[in-house]
């Protein structure tokens, strides 16, 4: 690992942009923020040219799913490349590790003169042509394990430079990026794909961004990118920093009973508020949870009934109150789920056809006998609760969670081939 020179490097990390993949829109959302929402990527790019030239960066590195060419539109290809020549003027260069190297790009589209696709071993070079560092695709780095593979791609010349290198590991797997970092340092492994994550390991630092603007309602919180300096001070320092343009949310109210649509309107204005101080700056997409315990008497049913109306009754009132704000505050799904009350509390969504599925009632006769402690005989008489056993066991077994019930019979059942 070679000692970077005496100005210290500093550099954006940029990963997962997918800027050809807008955000999802509602109908019932005013217009402009359907308009907000469908230029987010392009704001969120526009976000880093200003952080890159407000933070004199020597170069952009961008890493994972940036734009797709099989699926980029040209206009949608000339905003990408509009935001890139900002960086341009500004004298910043922008290095960029395509998925598939140089090959996958077509020939017809051209990209600004900043913009450099690496495929593999390149010097880096400031606005003045100064060599910076080297950056290295990990096939290339790791050629003692790979030397006939890559013969012709030795990075030697770059260490006869004594340029510090930076390793383009993308979605390489944790075991095998440790022992990478342990074969051949470097000042900084770039990852990408997934969420944001970093691995310290023999004195080194692997970090991915995360994705700069999601689309997904799946992908909650902020999201951004990292500012990497390197120096001859010692290890490398990074700093991530958000440039995301819409937050996507998850709101969970709970109750002991059916609420009141004057107790829903409260609680929800407590949490837009407290949403509100945390971003003040963002637009908010959210998706609320409504959590209701229901006895096994039978009042399940009625819940039931009421899920719909009440759901779609509550998303409305919060656009109304919230969706006109600057910046919006706007719910894109409500979901009800009720909890069963028996001996213990237990989701229905987690929990749902259970005997339906056993097909042998000996079977599960004996499993419920064999957990006595913690499952009551009535439980067999009950349908909401049969229901609810049900899809219990399914989860637990999708998501591999038998050890947590401690459960013998759920575990013999499980065991003995029940298609749940």
């Amino acid at each position: 690992m070679n000692a970077p020179s005496a100005s210290p490097i500093r550099f954006l990390h940029v990963s997962d942009l997918r800027f050809e993949e807008p955000l999802s829109i509602d109908e019932e959302m005013p217009g402009v923020l359907r308009t907000e929402l469908l230029q987010a990527k392009q704001i969120v790019l526009r976000k880093i040219a200003s952080l890159a030239a407000e933070r004199r960066v020597d170069f952009v590195l961008l890493t994972g799913r940036i734009l797709s060419p099989s699926k980029v539109s040209p206009a949608v290809f000339r905003a990408f490349c509009s935001e890139l020549r900002g960086l341009g003027e500004e004298g910043i260069p922008v290095y960029w590790t395509l998925a598939g190297g140089r090959k996958r790009w077509p020939e017809w589209i051209e990209l600004p003169p900043c913009c450099y696709l690496v495929d593999g071993p390149t010097v880096v070079r400031n606005g003045q042509g100064v060599a910076l560092l080297a950056l290295v695709p990990f096939r290339h780095w790791m050629r003692k394990v790979r030397a006939r593979r890559e013969a012709n791609a030795d990075p030697g010349h770059l260490r006869a430079r004594k340029l510090p290198v930076v390793v383009l590991a993308d979605r390489v797997e944790k075991a095998k990026l440790q022992k990478a970092m342990e074969a051949c340092p470097a000042w900084y492994w770039a990852l990408c794909g997934g969420n944001r994550r970093q691995l310290a390991h023999a004195g080194q630092i692997a970090h991915a961004p995360g994705p700069t603007q999601p689309e997904k309602e799946s992908c909650y919180g902020a999201h951004g990118c990292t500012e990497v300096h390197i120096s001859n001070q010692g290890p490398p320092k990074i700093h991530w920093v958000p440039v995301d343009v819409a937050r996507f949310v998850r709101i969970h109210l709970r109750y002991d009973h059916f609420p009141s649509r004057e107790k829903l309107q409260e609680d929800a204005a407590r949490q837009r508020d407290r949403i509100r101080r945390a971003w003040p700056d963002h637009t908010v997409l959210a998706t609320w949870v409504i959590h209701l315990v229901v006895d096994s008497t039978g009042t399940g049913n009625v819940v039931k009934d009421g899920e719909g109306p009440l759901a779609e009754d509550f998303r409305r009132q919060c656009n109304l109150r919230y969706g006109s704000e600057r910046p919006p505050f706007w719910s894109m799904t409500v979901r009800i789920c009720p909890h069963i009350q028996g001996e213990g509390v237990f989701p229905r969504s987690f929990l749902s056809t259970f005997f339906g599925e056993v097909g042998d009632r000996d079977l599960l006769t004996e499993a419920i006998s064999e957990t006595k402690q913690r499952v009551e005989d009535v439980w067999a008489k009950e349908p909401l609760i049969r229901q609810a056993f049900t899809h219990f066991l399914r989860t637990m077994r999708k998501k591999k969670l038998v050890r947590l019930a401690g459960w013998e019979g759920l575990q013999q059942l499980a065991k003995r081939g029940a298609t749940s």
